[in-house]
């Protein structure tokens, strides 16, 4: 073998050596960061699904008194609608 040769020889070793250290670099960050984005991913649903159940009772008590609310309205409305009857009344008492 040449000189020339073998001097091609190592470098290219060399490089190859290189390129295996910077390959695994490259997959330990792609592990590293995909592991961060699951963490990342359960984190969100914990915390969107933990607000959930603590705010659920606040969300039944408004729900209930949302139903309430209409529940008034509907007898308000009734009320009114006798109301005009009771006039019918009072103009046939006259």
């Amino acid at each position: 073998m040449t000189p020339d040769e073998r001097k091609m020889l190592v470098d290219t070793y060399e490089l190859s050596r290189e390129n295996n250290t910077i390959l695994r670099k490259m997959r330990r960050s792609a592990l590293i960061s995909s592991f961060f984005r699951i963490l990342y991913i359960v984190v969100i649903l914990g915390i969107t699904f933990g607000s959930f159940y603590l705010l659920q009772p606040y969300l039944d008590q408004l729900k209930g008194v949302y139903g309430g609310i209409q529940d008034s309205v509907g007898k308000v409305q009734n009320a009114g609608s006798s109301l005009g009857n009771i006039t019918d009344l009072l103009n046939g008492l006259k």
